[in-house]
């Protein structure tokens, strides 16, 4: 563990031996020797006091793939942090910390008429990890409606940062200052009426509740879309839907989803057959897809 002698300060969570699969969406990988959920600013300065320890930090992990050996070291878990700090700032900006969930803070703003933000309803993660990897859906994109965000970096000292300290793309954030968590973000938004922005979100969900596997274990999309072609139309058309190795399945509901079938499959299976997908798609299209899935740790060079 981290230490008694941080027990009388540090107000987050921390488990010995935990199960990784308990914090990722596709319920693979072994076990880690710490698991700590940071709840304030404070908290997280101390845990990265022993930055040369941690493995990763990580929201919802919904796009994570822990390996199935045991992780010896800590992984930060953001789901916890700051979760009071969702304030209606001034006029139409509004501060939401890392660790909050995207469809919450969908459905909080929505609350108060509030629109822009919809697309977050259809995306499991926390703000930080859309943030991380400029996640998107339905035609919008997180970075779309930041002002700003407050990040930390590996000293503890607090930064404010504009999209212009990032070279942001299609689901990449790639930042000019390296090794600095996201804490939270200013998030512009428009007034609207709480009805429309509500029927708004209703209809992405009955679209996302129709086209993706919600009831199995699952990433989200396993593959970026590419710039003409769907990545669920390439791996379709290689007759792919379906495909197993081991517990591993290629969604027969929406071919871009690689899902956890039985909920019994390993890492390495889950791993092999998004090699087997990328493989087949290249040969027969000439096409290489690109993955949005981070294996655990990546983006992260502590």
């Amino acid at each position: 563990m981290l230490g008694n002698n941080m027990s009388s300060v540090f107000i987050g969570d921390e488990y010995s031996s935990f199960d990784i699969r308990k914090l990722t969406t596709i319920r693979v990988g072994g076990k880690v020797s710490d698991f700590v959920k940071p709840k304030s600013i404070s908290d997280l300065r101390l845990l990265i006091k022993d930055k040369n320890n941690i493995k990763a930090i990580i929201g919802k992990g919904s796009n994570t793939l822990p390996p199935d050996e045991d992780v010896d070291g800590v992984i930060i878990g953001m789901s916890d942090f700051n979760k009071s700090n969702l304030l209606h700032v001034k006029n139409n900006i509004f501060t939401v910390s890392s660790g909050i969930s995207a469809p919450k803070f969908s459905k909080f703003v929505a609350n108060y008429g509030y629109s822009g933000a919809e697309f977050m309803t259809a995306i499991p993660g926390t703000v930080g990890g859309l943030l991380s990897m400029n996640a998107g859906c339905y035609g919008t994109e997180i970075w779309e409606i930041v002002k700003s965000v407050q990040t930390m970096d590996l000293q503890g000292n607090l930064h404010i940062r504009t999209a212009d300290d990032y070279n942001i793309g299609y689901r990449s954030v790639i930042p000019k200052y390296k090794n600095e968590i996201f804490l939270s973000a200013d998030i512009v938004l428009i007034n609207s009426s709480i009805e429309s922005v509500r029927d708004t979100i209703k209809l992405l969900m009955l679209k996302r509740i129709s086209s993706q596997p919600l009831e199995k274990f699952s990433f989200g999309s396993t593959f970026k879309n590419t710039k003409k072609i769907p990545a669920a139309k390439l791996i379709e058309s290689c007759n792919l839907k379906g495909y197993k190795i081991g517990g591993a399945q290629v969604s027969l509901k929406h071919a871009n989803f690689v899902i956890n079938a039985n909920g019994n499959a390993s890492s390495k299976e889950i791993h092999d057959l998004i090699n087997y997908i990328t493989v087949k798609v290249l040969n027969k299209t000439g096409i290489k897809l690109e993955r949005e899935v981070r294996n655990l740790g990546d983006g992260f060079e502590f």
